[in-house]
Formats: C-alpha cells, sequence, structure tokens
C-alpha cells in the first residue's frame, strides 16, 4: 500500500515528466483525427497504469514518442529527468532506458533504402531483449494505435498495421511466428463452412 506522502511525491514526478513530454509533443497532431498529440502518450500511460505499471513504466510511458516525433535528443532527454527534484538518478535512468527501448531506431528518415517492412522486421528483432516494463509500453502504444487505425483507416488495418502488431508482440516474446496470418487461417476456415453447409 503507498502511503499519502508517496502518493504526492509519485504524483508530482508524473506531473514534472508530463510537462516534458507536453512541451516535446507541443503543436503536434496525430495522424488521423487531427488531435493533439499529446493525448496519445496519455492513453498509453493510463494503459500501463491500468494494467499495474510502475511510477517509471508510466513516466517512459509519457515519454515513448519523444525521442522519435520531436527534436528532443537522449542525452536531453536525461538532462530533463535528472533536473526533477523528485527523482533519483536511478529513477531517470530506469525511465530514460525505457524510453530508449521502445524507440524506434529504424525510421524511414535514417533508413530511405529499406521499405517499411524490413524495417518493422529489423526493429522486432531487437523487441525479445528489452526490459518488462519497456514491453508493456509497447503493448499500450500497440493497442491505442490499433484502435485509432481501425477507426479511421481499416484497409491500412487489416492489410499492414494488424500484421506488423502480432509480429511485435511475438517478436517480444519470442514466439514462432506463423506463415499465414491468424485472420487469413479464420477466414479460410469460414469460407469452407460456408461451402459445406
Amino acid at each position: 500500500m503507498i502511503d499519502l506522502d508517496e502518493s504526492q511525491k509519485y504524483q508530482k514526478i508524473i506531473s514534472d515528466v508530463f510537462l516534458i513530454a507536453y512541451d516535446a509533443h507541443r503543436g503536434q497532431k496525430r495522424k488521423y483525427d487531427d488531435t493533439d498529440y499529446i493525448y496519445h502518450p496519455i492513453a498509453v500511460a493510463r494503459m500501463c497504469a491500468g494494467f499495474g505499471g510502475s511510477v517509471e513504466v508510466i513516466c517512459a510511458a509519457l515519454l515513448h514518442d519523444v525521442l522519435e516525433d520531436s527534436d528532443l535528443s537522449a542525452s536531453k532527454l536525461m538532462e530533463l529527468l535528472l533536473a526533477i527534484p523528485s527523482i533519483s538518478k536511478g529513477m531517470a535512468m530506469s525511465i530514460h532506458c525505457m524510453v530508449l527501448e521502445v524507440t524506434d531506431i529504424y525510421t524511414h528518415k535514417d533508413y530511405p533504402d529499406l521499405n517499411r517492412d524490413e524495417r518493422k522486421y529489423i526493429e522486432n528483432k531487437k523487441l525479445s531483449r528489452i526490459s518488462e516494463g519497456a514491453k508493456l509500453i509497447k503493448k499500450c502504444d500497440l493497442l491505442d494505435n490499433a484502435q485509432s487505425i481501425f477507426m479511421h483507416d481499416k484497409k491500412f488495418y487489416y492489410t499492414a498495421f494488424s500484421y506488423e502488431m502480432d509480429a511485435c508482440i511475438n517478436a517480444m516474446y519470442e514466439k514462432e511466428l506463423l506463415s499465414v496470418h491468424p485472420l487469413e487461417i479464420l477466414d479460410r476456415a469460414c469460407k469452407y463452412i460456408v461451402n459445406i453447409i
């Protein structure tokens, strides 16, 4: 059980980290619905909290896209975290590490010669080695993105994103990838059943 003083300390830490995320994403909009981008990291952080994520995980979830989608550098992020009086050096390092773990390295900007599938494949190879906290953030990020993409671009959801999401989750847990997507197997089974009825 967290006592009141500790609860207030954690609330202050999360509030201070939120301000870093808010400043980094200021003026950015989500791709499909033109809402302020900050609502995505908030949603991811809320899901992480709902799944029992620690304060460090919640903070890293708020910051999970700042290195990818803003001008904030990894070193500047660490500097900002260490400047928060209520965060210990160990907590700052833990948050920073998880943000680095979930940040895509193989982006189109940095690797224009690789197509999307190649970049996602290479990114997924690192996922089995990330911490449990980073895995929780990645899963919640995928869930929030899946909801948005499903609502606004069903074609992309069914032709690419759902496969990428499955590959990502399988990679995190080192599961063998199916050569045929489960939805395709289900579709084939339904067609078979319809034909024999």
